[in-house]
């Protein structure tokens, strides 16, 4: 199980891959409408970069998800369709538009997960070892002697071998 801070990473960053990817895909079909784009080349190029440094992290935080989403997501994020197959400048964003509406039942998902592991006791700092506490039906006086008798036992032992008694 991973920790709440990772799956809160995982929120954080499928969230904003989200975002982003969808800005992305808005302004493609801008761009497609219009003929063209407030955009610089150099900023389609930025834009393009980040999405495909995200999408690593971002298929990580999908598959912690436990939703259904699509494998090498890396490869298929701006790969486009049209009837001579798949290529940046093709027409068809249908896959694309899967892969963005699937991210809020991702998100959800993380959040799920993310309200187990808070709800999980958190690990108690190492102790140690007595029987108070630890065996079931040992009433708890007992424990406490046995205890204080082991630990007596444990210093009459190494008092032996070291020669001090």
């Amino acid at each position: 199980m991973e920790s709440p801070q990772i799956i809160r990473r995982h929120v954080a960053l499928l969230s904003d891959f989200g975002r982003k990817y969808s800005d992305f895909l808005v302004a493609r079909r801008d761009r497609e409408k219009q003929g063209h784009s407030d955009w610089s080349s150099r900023q389609w190029s930025e834009r393009e970069l980040e999405i495909r440094m995200l999408a690593p992290r971002a298929e990580a935080a999908i598959e912690a998800s436990g939703v259904e989403g699509y494998a090498e997501l890396s490869s298929v994020i701006l790969a486009f369709k049209d009837w001579l197959g798949f290529s940046f400048d093709a027409r068809d964003d249908d896959l694309q538009i899967e892969i963005l509406r699937l991210i809020p039942s991702q998100v959800a998902g993380l959040e799920m997960r993310l309200e187990e592991a808070e709800a999980r006791p958190a690990k108690s700092r190492w102790r140690l070892p007595t029987l108070t506490g630890r065996i079931r039906h040992v009433p708890p006086v007992l424990g406490f002697i046995a205890d204080i008798g082991g630990t007596i036992a444990v210093i009459v032992v190494l008092g032996h071998l070291v020669g001090a008694w």
